[in-house]
């Protein structure tokens, strides 16, 4: 197993070597999508209790949710740290400068479209999108409680070419919160 792992882990390297672009913009997706999908789980788990019946698993709403992060998400944060690497390069402040400006500049961007977005796709309703707007304060500081940490560890000790696949593996969370917090709107 640990060969296979290895193996598998050796293919992804060298995919994102070979596809620059492609490769962490798909990563992307697949990973906005499987925190769609448990997102959904944790809704079903909570209308079961509340004894309101369950519908099945929305597979429109994942793949929006994919697609956001194929063509929006994942370009635009692989951009995002690449510039971040070689803007604050060597200086000596870099790794301060770095999860500063990831989360005064690229933190509240990505939670302000993501809310805004999302919600527009799954209800083409203005007036919900400014309801779910009021959620962004509240986001925002949960956002603050999570990845400075992730992004310190991030930017201290992983490569240029890999945060943001680490990254994508702690938003799998962090996107679950996410999408359940954008489709609030929607119920």
């Amino acid at each position: 197993m640990a060969k296979l792992l290895v193996k598998a882990w050796k293919g992804y390297n060298a995919v994102l070597i070979s596809k620059p672009i492609l490769a962490p913009a798909v990563s992307t997706g697949v990973l906005m999508g499987a925190g769609d999908l448990l997102a959904q789980s944790v809704e079903a788990s909570q209308q079961a209790a509340n004894a309101k019946g369950t519908e099945g698993v929305n597979w429109r709403r994942t793949a929006r949710l994919f697609t956001l992060g194929c063509c929006l998400y994942g370009p635009w944060l692989n951009q995002w740290y690449k510039f971040l690497a070689t803007r604050f390069q060597g200086q000596r402040l870099a790794l301060v400068k770095m999860v500063s400006a990831d989360q005064l500049v690229m933190a509240p961007c990505v939670i302000g479209s993501y809310l805004t977005v999302v919600t527009y796709l799954n209800t083409a309703d203005a007036t919900k999108v400014s309801q779910q707007l009021r959620l962004f304060p509240e986001v925002l500081l949960n956002n603050y409680k999570v990845w400075p940490a992730v992004q310190t560890v991030n930017f201290l000790f992983v490569p240029v070419h890999l945060r943001l696949i680490l990254a994508n593996c702690v938003a799998l969370l962090w996107n679950t919160y996410m999408s359940w917090m954008a489709h609030q709107a929607s119920h």
